[in-house]
Formats: C-alpha cells, structure tokens, sequence
C-alpha cells in the first residue's frame, strides 16, 4: 500500500495540482489517509498538507476523512473514567457522535485532534435494542473483557447493537507501536453476532515496517461459524478459536 512518505518523494506539491479537478485530488487524499499505518496518521497528515496546495479542499474534507480513518481502523478512544471504546460503523450515531452502549453513554470524539471531546449518558431511544438483544450483548461484553485482558493488553474490545435488535456486534482493536526502533502493527476485526450463535467476521493484521526499506502488510481472512451455544462466553470462545487459527497461519 503506498503511503503519504512514498508519494512526496514522486510528487511535488504542484504535480498534485496541475491536471487534476477536486475530485481526483480528492481520491488522492482519501488514499493516503486511509492508507496510514496506526500510529503514524499525523506524520501521513502532515505530509498531505505540504502536497496540497489548495488548503481550502483539504479544510473542508479533512475531518470526515480523520472519521471514516477512525470509525474504519476502529480506533480506540480513552473515555475520562479510563474506559475504552472501539470506534466503528456499528456504534457510529452521527457528526461527531458514538454510542458507548456498555457504559450507556454517547461519546463525541474530535476527530481531527483523536481526542474525546464530551461523555453524555444516552438517553433510551440511542441504546438499539432491549430484553434479550441487550442480555446477550451484555453477556457477550463481560466475556469480550476477559478476552481482551488475556490476548489484546494494550487493546480494547467493545459491543453494539443492530438497530432492529437482531445482532449483536463486536469490535476488537489492538496496536502495538515502536516508532524509535522503526515499526508498527495493528490487530482489528469485527464481528456480527445473531441470536442463534451464528458468528461472522473479519479479521485484518497490518504491520508497517521502515527502518531501511518502506514495506507495509496488510493481511485480512473473513469468518464463519457456529457457538456452541447462544450465550456470551460461548461466543467468545468462537471468536477465540477463529482469530487464535488465524494467527496460526
């Protein structure tokens, strides 16, 4: 995957600008932002900002590209109590809000500076679900916790609920980063979970590697299988199972 560092050394500020309408510089800037290994999204800004020359293209679509970079490479943001959430697609509410439906709470989160900027409590009509959809989301978040603490330390795992109450979903994110010895990598993956034990998802590692040569990994497997039962350690254990054969490959 190229990165913000490969393209300045092809490209001038005025290459990126001569020939080229917003929308294909546009493009241009979505790729490398997106493209950034964790832990080094602002060095990849950075550089963005010295190959564009028009400021006022990069200002205006600057944050909803740093939220579809969070929400996609499920950042986690650090609630003041010390909590964590997993940003992503399935907690998303809107502008710069997420629902944190363990802590039954929306948290708006600054994109652009990767920094919470308020905790409310939800109110009930922002918590998806009820009864059994929340019984079993519950389950599985206590389960999820004893996972992550064993396999992910430096990492966060959180829990979500489908809109029509249906599926519970689950997001697991992870990075280890060590800038000074010129590496970084990034465990996410994503699950759906239906109330019968059903268990889909998608795993992805990326590593990024520059301490002589520029080389970026990139590696993802999708998954699907059955718990044994439909409660929450049973589901967990599926997940344990499906990531730990990944890692094993």
């Amino acid at each position: 995957a190229i990165t913000a560092g490969d393209f300045h050394h092809r490209h001038t500020p005025s290459n990126m600008a001569d020939g080229a309408d917003d929308a294909e510089r546009l493009a241009i800037i979505r790729h490398l932002i997106l493209s950034a290994p964790d832990a080094e999204l602002s060095q990849v800004v950075n550089d963005v900002k010295v190959l564009v020359v028009d400021d006022a293209l990069l200002d205006r679509s600057l944050p909803g590209l740093l939220r579809e970079y969070h929400t996609e490479h499920l950042t986690v943001a650090k609630l003041p109590d010390d909590s964590k959430l997993v940003l992503s697609r399935f907690n998303y509410k809107d502008g710069e809000e997420f629902v944190d439906y363990a802590g039954k709470r929306v948290v708006t989160f600054d994109a652009v500076h990767a920094s919470v900027a308020n905790v409310r409590n939800a109110d009930a009509s922002e918590l998806h679900g009820a009864g059994e959809a929340e019984g079993l989301r519950s389950e599985v978040q206590s389960a999820l916790d004893e996972y992550v603490r064993g396999k992910y330390p430096h990492g966060a795992g959180s829990t979500s609920i489908s809109a029509d109450g249906s599926t519970v979903y689950v997001t697991i994110s992870s990075i280890i980063s060590n800038i000074a010895n010129c590496y970084t990598g990034k465990w996410r993956s994503l699950w759906n979970v239906s109330r019968d034990g059903t268990v889909k998802g998608l795993m992805r590692a990326q590593a990024h590697y520059f301490e002589k040569r520029n080389v970026q990994l990139v590696s993802k497997k999708e998954h699907q299988g059955q718990a044994d039962s439909a409660t929450g350690r049973a589901i967990i254990a599926a997940i344990t199972q499906a990531e730990s054969a990944f890692f094993a490959e």
